[in-house]
């Protein structure tokens, strides 16, 4: 299960908890948890929006994932381009690659989904 969790109470249960932290936006923390945080203001989301809390108000059609971590497994999966790092001269770093991922319509949904979840809980 997926949770949005109001930042303030996050800190003060994640002890309490074993709460697997996926990201922060605006004043709440995500996390994936067994169990309902029952002592803490928090909102349930879908996992799907909860791995879209990278897009929320990303105007680009494009964005960088650098490896290693969870994040790049999964965008990788998701299928992303390799393209070549460049200096600031803008010529390619030999060996060095940048990861881009092109964001699809259901990324940007359910980045809108989960935005207005967490808006309308945390009262932005």
């Amino acid at each position: 299960m997926y949770y949005a969790i109001f930042i303030d109470d996050y800190l003060s249960a994640k002890d309490k908890y074993s709460f697997k932290e996926i990201g922060h936006i605006y004043k709440a923390v995500i996390v994936e948890s067994n169990i309902a945080p029952e002592d803490c203001d928090y909102v349930q989301v879908e996992e799907d929006e909860a791995k879209s809390f990278r897009f929320v108000d990303v105007i680009a059609e494009k964005i960088t994932v650098r490896p290693p971590g969870e994040f790049f497994e999964f965008m990788f999966a998701k299928g992303m381009e390799e393209v070549p790092a460049l200096n600031k001269k803008g010529e390619p770093v030999e060996g060095a690659v940048k990861y881009k991922y092109t964001l699809t319509e259901d990324d940007r949904r359910l980045a809108s989904q989960l935005k207005e979840k967490i808006i309308r809980f945390v009262n932005v």
